[in-house]
């Protein structure tokens, strides 16, 4: 049966309708507009008071200019290993950084043990990165929970491998143990309930990547003159080919608006340069009251005009810089600092800053309150072997105080290399104390330049495992 409704009725029930209808409109739209800015907001990695690891993971600054040249995992006696690939070794990086994290945070390390027992464990992963680093940022690069205080980060010594031995059906444990160049080693015990990485989901890793990761051995003494623990492949790699052209910088002459923009970016005002200074080779210096900067071949060089100037860090963030915090928070906003001035140069144009080339940091040391980073060009995380610094950055009480870039441009080929095996080339050498390594040696004649072998010599020398062996 149909049922009447008054007039007046509807009326009201209209005049009701409208403003909740409307009402609910306005809370949609909000939430909408909340959705959108919250999915697309980027967290400042290196804040330790708010980076999470879903912050950090949704910030390349963090993933991009500090991945290990070589991680390596064992499972159940098998061995494979990544390189040249910075995707995967990304992806793998990101499995093991809690562990990092863990360790460096929450235990007192050991400087006793064998570090020959991560080349003899059954289940372990190698990190080895493309150069000593501190292992203070190690732990900052390896996230932090947002509770963490950041006065916990200690400074002990350099780091240039790590093993990782997860926990064991004896132990439930996990062993992290590191050494620098020079041989300084340390083990972390890391607590049962800490442990992040488990054999499962190493063994889950390799299983999804397996066509992608490559059987490897440890040297464990067959060759004297590699570190016993050096990893060298047995299977074959590939990698793409690279056309390099050096002295892009001389092209910044014929853009004047790229040129502004370089020196707004290095603090200099362009309506306000004092004297330019210009060579036959077509460089140029470029001099104001806050600084100098030349525009060289193959490099941009700044430096500050005196102690009261050079570029204020506060400025490059964007916001407060406290010289005066403790030296975990300084460094990390160096680093920051650093990493957007170069990306500011990128953005002009990116063959100022490598072309098709990745950076990742090479060098941090301190001296009479100076902090100098220096970052290496890769390739597919295969280093371009160059004796120049890809940048060079140096700051002093919140302030840069010079900074250099070397304008080498990399394209890469369709084309892909397949190198001799690593095993191979190994047995070839007949020098002691070597580091093997696949990378791009700097060509700047050639149509196309691929991957090859190379080996540099360490700074210790392993006699007594040799003699041992």
């Amino acid at each position: 049966m149909k049922k009447n409704v008054s007039k007046s009725s509807r009326e009201i029930g209209s005049r009701i309708a409208v403003p909740v209808l409307f009402a609910v409109l306005c809370l949609l739209t909000y939430l909408t507009i909340s959705a959108i800015s919250g999915s697309s907001r980027t967290a400042d990695a290196f804040d330790l008071e708010g980076l999470t690891n879903e912050a950090r993971s949704a910030d390349t600054d963090v993933s991009d200019y500090l991945l290990p040249e070589f991680i390596g995992v064992t499972v159940n006696g098998v061995r494979s290993g990544v390189a040249g690939s910075a995707n995967i070794v990304s992806e793998l990086y990101a499995l093991l950084t809690p562990t990092l994290r863990s360790a460096f945070f929450y235990t007192v390390p050991l400087e006793e043990g064998n570090w020959e027992d991560g080349t003899s464990a059954e289940n372990s992963v190698y990190i080895k990165y493309h150069s000593e680093l501190p292992d203070g940022i190690l732990a900052l690069f390896a996230g932090m929970e947002t509770s963490s205080p950041s006065d916990t980060i200690t400074f002990r010594g350099n780091v240039r491998e790590i093993f990782i031995l997860p926990p064991t059906s004896v132990s439930e444990d996990t062993v992290m143990m590191t050494r620098s160049d020079s041989g300084e080693f340390r083990m972390y015990v890391i607590p049962g309930h800490k442990a992040s990485v488990g054999v499962g989901e190493l063994e889950r890793f390799v299983r999804s990547y397996s066509s992608s990761m490559t059987s490897f051995l440890f040297n464990e003494g067959k060759y004297e003159h590699l570190s016993r623990s050096e990893p060298i492949f047995t299977g074959e790699l590939s990698a793409r080919d690279l056309i390099m052209t050096d002295g892009t910088s001389a092209l910044i002459q014929n853009s004047s608006s790229e040129r502004e923009e370089i020196l707004r970016i290095f603090g200099l005002n362009p309506d306000k340069i004092l004297n330019v200074h210009s060579e036959e080779d077509g460089s140029a210096g470029y001099y104001d009251t806050r600084g100098i900067v030349n525009f060289r071949r193959s490099t941009f060089e700044y430096q500050r005009s005196s102690e009261d100037n050079g570029r204020s860090v506060s400025d490059i963030l964007g916001r407060t810089f406290a010289p005066s915090r403790n030296a975990a928070e300084v460094l990390t906003d160096y680093i920051h600092a650093a990493i957007l001035l170069y990306e500011s140069i990128a953005a002009v144009n990116p063959i100022y800053a490598g072309g098709e080339a990745d950076l990742v940091l090479r060098s941090v040391s301190s001296e009479n309150g100076e902090v100098t980073l220096r970052f290496l060009y890769t390739v597919s995380n295969l280093r371009i072997s160059d004796e120049q610094d890809a940048f060079r950055i140096t700051f002093s009480a919140g302030r840069v105080t010079g900074a250099v870039l070397y304008t080498m441009t990399v394209r890469i080929l369709a084309e892909r290399s397949f190198p001799y095996s690593e095993w191979w080339y190994a047995s070839t050498l007949d020098h002691f104390s070597s580091d093997v390594r696949l990378v791009y040696r700097s060509d700047y004649v050639s149509d196309a330049v691929s991957a090859e072998w190379a080996a540099e010599k360490l700074t210790f020398a392993e006699t007594e495992a040799v003699d041992g062996k």
